[in-house]
């Protein structure tokens, strides 16, 4: 039930007709004191040429949503179906732009989430205990059985931009459970229903500002270049680069803002609250009458 109520909730303040199979295009930042900046625009020309391809791959693929258009999405529906890993698929793994679509079937896999893939721990820092660790996700399908690697990774990562711990348990299961949110298309039952609700890049843009490391000089979740074309990242701000890496993490507005857990945080002027349209009012109701159901 609380599950439902967080999609619906999310649906609702993403600007999402309820009943209608449209992926929504808009991320719930009405309400938050702090959204990040957009990314740098850019549009590739598809030649994958390390230096001369004007990349934008992440940009066109999940931040604009150029090939969902906001119409009605084809299922199943992960977030490769953008076409924002065509940069990361040629240059990183030789493969082709564009995989089949069973490329992203985890139940094929046979590869379910377990207590084993999480210790709680990351950077020194613990989060939780084994066993009590990410338990939405436990039963779950993953892409793949490296969530040790990404563990590494991930202290690896918060060790070299002298990062504090980090504020969310759900933000430390993401960030070790190897891009099942990207790699699976079973977390899209529909448009606008997910089995999990992920945490919207506003949470990852704001731990990563407060690493001193990472606010002077940006290091990518992936290699430089990796992501996208070399031409597009030397043309990013620090912010730009935040906003489209963690865009490379998630492209669902579908998702938990920093609101969500703190509702005082939330900073919207009172002038503007009022303003709320009655569409969107409208909308909130039908999601809660949804959830409770």
């Amino acid at each position: 039930m609380k599950g439902a109520f967080r999609n619906a909730l999310c649906a609702a303040a993403a600007g999402v007709a309820l009943g209608a199979d449209v992926f929504p295009i808009t991320w719930p930042f009405e309400n938050e004191s702090f959204t990040p900046d957009d990314p740098n625009a850019g549009t590739p020309d598809f030649s994958f040429a390390p230096e001369t391809d004007p990349g934008g791959y992440v940009y066109r693929g999940n931040w604009k949503l150029e090939v969902l258009g906001g119409t009605v999405t084809d299922m199943p529906h992960c977030a490769h179906m953008t076409q924002f890993s065509m940069w990361a698929l040629v240059q990183v793994y030789g493969a082709p732009p564009q995989l089949p679509a069973n490329s992203w079937n985890c139940t094929a896999k046979d590869l379910a989430f377990t207590e084993a893939d999480f210790t709680g721990e990351v950077n020194s820092v613990k989060y939780c205990n084994v066993g009590e660790c990410c338990k939405d996700l436990l039963g779950l399908g993953k892409y793949g059985d490296d969530q040790m690697s990404w563990h590494s990774w991930a202290s690896d990562r918060a060790a070299s931009g002298l990062c504090d711990a980090i504020a969310f348990e759900k933000q430390y299961c993401i960030e070790v459970g190897g891009h099942f949110q990207t790699n699976c298309y079973e977390y899209f039952t529909t448009p606008t229903e997910r089995i999990y609700t992920m945490l919207c890049i506003d949470h990852f843009v704001r731990y990563w500002l407060n690493c001193p490391v990472f606010k002077q000089a940006y290091s990518y979740t992936y290699a430089d270049g990796a992501q996208d074309s070399s031409t597009y990242q030397k043309d990013c701000t620090i912010s730009q680069a935040m906003t489209a890496d963690t865009n490379f993490l998630n492209h669902d507005r579908i998702c938990e803002p920093y609101s969500y857990y703190y509702p005082d945080d939330a900073g919207v002027a009172e002038d503007k609250k009022k303003e709320d349209s009655s569409v969107g009012i409208q909308a909130f109701v039908v999601a809660l009458a949804i959830a409770l159901l």
